[in-house]
């Protein structure tokens, strides 16, 4: 990966290759932004000018193909089907090399379908922290440079981040530590401390539609429609293109809305939102994770279509069955931090674990009442 070829702000671009001719090489990095700013690509593009030998053009190919003797990785994994006794990111590091290649931009919901992982709490464990150090005491095979590219920090165990602390503080001579996660708050402080931190940047509004218009062809309405939704993640953008995931996320936030909106009058309706719930119960955590930040996206834009803050014609929603415009007037400035507060709560109790089936259903009966605080003619 070359810094010409990465969708990232052209500003973090500038002041890698500032750094570099400068020579102020920071022992320690840290690219904090989601996964769709570009963090990972960046990181590699960064390597690769550390790495490269302007006197032996193999060096390049090795970087390439991610084959690079004195390029490291280290990543979140967890025992597959396949591979029963992972414990480190060796023991995946072919995936790895191909998901970077199909998923530049890939989140962590992407690797964990790609290695068929499900419902899996996945870390980075301390035996990869014991590899890492041993790894890194070696002398560099190039003679130049040693690179650690250690994506999602934060997923770090509290041991290993602890027996990462003193080679993160004294490492060894010419080697670089490039951490790329999506929580910078959620990294462990003594590590934060110890690095430099770069805060990625979205792209603007405009900037993606041009690029969506340009790369794929896409329409005004098109390219606006996924602008919007991926809030200047190319990454998020991407995985909207193949609208399989999206398709199936409208489906279910539509049967969602409809049956909470009739369940006051119809107890059928609450019936099926308990079957609702234990659809969703079976989707894996991320998978579930993900259909709650997509259900973020449209109440706000409901919310943005119901004070006419948006073309009155816009509609993130593909299904012409859906009533639109009866639906944004329920949500209304007196019930949109409640419904944004309850989402981000079930986001936070399915992440450390909670049973889903519990946590949507409650979920559920919360925005019943929020969305009947007014009257008015509910979708159809």
């Amino acid at each position: 990966m070359y810094f010409k070829d990465i969708i990232a702000p052209e500003d973090t671009k500038v002041l890698l290759h500032q750094m570099y001719q400068s020579n102020r090489i920071a022992h320690a990095l840290f690219f904090a932004g989601p996964s769709g700013y570009g963090g990972l690509p960046l990181a590699i593009a960064y390597a690769r000018m550390l790495l490269s030998d302007k006197k032996d053009l193999s060096a390049d190919l090795k970087i390439d193909k991610l084959q690079h003797p004195d390029l490291h990785f280290s990543f979140p994994s967890a025992p597959t089907e396949k591979i029963k006794r992972a414990t480190t990111s060796i023991d995946f590091l072919s995936q790895w090399r191909e998901f970077l290649h199909q998923y530049p931009y890939g989140n962590l919901f992407n690797w964990l379908e790609y290695i068929e992982i499900e419902n899996k709490q996945v870390q980075i464990g301390v035996e990869e922290a014991q590899h890492i150090i041993k790894s890194l005491q070696i002398k560099s095979y190039e003679g130049g440079y040693k690179v650690l590219i250690m994506w999602m920090p934060e997923r770090l165990h509290l041991a290993a981040a602890n027996k990462l602390l003193k080679i993160l503080e004294e490492p060894p001579e010419k080697t670089v530590f490039l951490l790329v996660g999506e929580q910078e708050e959620s990294l462990l402080p003594t590590l934060g401390s110890r690095m430099q931190i770069i805060r990625l940047k979205p792209l603007f509004l405009s900037q993606m539609q041009t690029l969506l218009q340009q790369r794929h062809g896409l329409s005004e309405k098109q390219a606006l429609l996924i602008s919007k939704r991926s809030e200047g993640q190319w990454g998020k953008a991407l995985d909207l293109l193949k609208q399989t995931e999206e398709s199936e996320f409208e489906v279910f936030f539509i049967q969602w809305m409809r049956n909470a909106f009739m369940a006051r009058k119809k107890p059928m309706a609450l019936k099926a939102l308990i079957e609702w719930s234990e659809a969703v119960h079976h989707w894996g955590r991320e998978h579930q994770k993900q259909f709650l930040d997509y259900a973020l996206y449209i109440f706000r834009q409901a919310l943005l279509s119901n004070y006419e803050m948006e073309p009155i014609n816009f509609n993130p929603l593909n299904s012409e069955k859906f009533n639109w415009k009866a639906f944004s007037k329920h949500v209304q400035g007196e019930n949109i931090q409640d419904i944004f507060r309850d989402i981000h709560r079930a986001s936070k109790d399915i992440e450390r674990n909670a049973y889903a089936k519990i946590v949507f259903l409650d979920l559920s009966i919360h925005i019943i009442g929020y969305l009947h605080q007014k009257n008015g003619s509910p979708p159809r």
